[in-house]
């Protein structure tokens, strides 16, 4: 037996209220999305569905800062960090960290939607860090950090200069460089 057409459209039309609604609750990441208003497209204005999707697809995913200074890494380019428990090298000329001057990041998916991302220089002896999966290890004279960056063990004498991470929650991740 099928549904009167009228009560099938009512449902998606409440489905896609409640979506809407939900999707302008995502938290973000320094910065806020605000509903439009009748105002700002004009009252003329002819509603384009393709432009619909587009604005849902982006409405849900959180928004990250974007600019010069920001290095955006996509998780379909980095499959090892795509995934909990998985890391990523990643060097960017853009940066250069306080204790070494070199350019090389590690980030790390300690736990599903989280990263953190670090400076990957060791700052006993510069030598690069690797992610043993509980934290980080420096393989030249065995200085071991913690996943907030913090001295373990070892030699070195600095924890781990960190770098501030989003992820906008469809596939990418943005670390501040500064």
């Amino acid at each position: 037996m099928s549904e009167p057409r009228d009560a099938i459209d009512r449902r998606c039309l409440l489905g896609g209220g409640v979506t809407g609604l939900a999707l302008l609750v995502v938290p973000g990441c320094g910065s806020s999305i605000t509903p439009a208003t009748a105002d700002d497209a004009g009252a003329d204005a002819a509603p384009d569905p393709d432009a619909a999707a587009d604005a849902a697809a982006d409405a849900s995913c959180r928004a990250c800062k974007k600019d010069a200074s920001t290095l955006v890494v996509k998780l379909s380019q980095h499959p090892s960090l795509a995934k909990p428990g998985g890391s990523a090298l990643l060097t960017d000329a853009r940066y250069s960290d306080p204790a070494c001057a070199q350019s090389t990041i590690i980030v790390v998916q300690p736990e599903a939607g989280k990263f953190v991302a670090f400076s990957a220089s060791c700052t006993h002896a510069c030598c690069t860090v690797a992610f043993d999966g509980t934290g980080f290890a420096c393989p030249c004279h065995g200085s071991t950090f913690d996943l907030s960056g913090n001295v373990t063990g070892g030699p070195a004498p600095q924890n781990l200069p960190a770098l501030a991470v989003c992820s906008d929650g469809c596939g990418n991740v943005s670390i501040e460089l500064k």
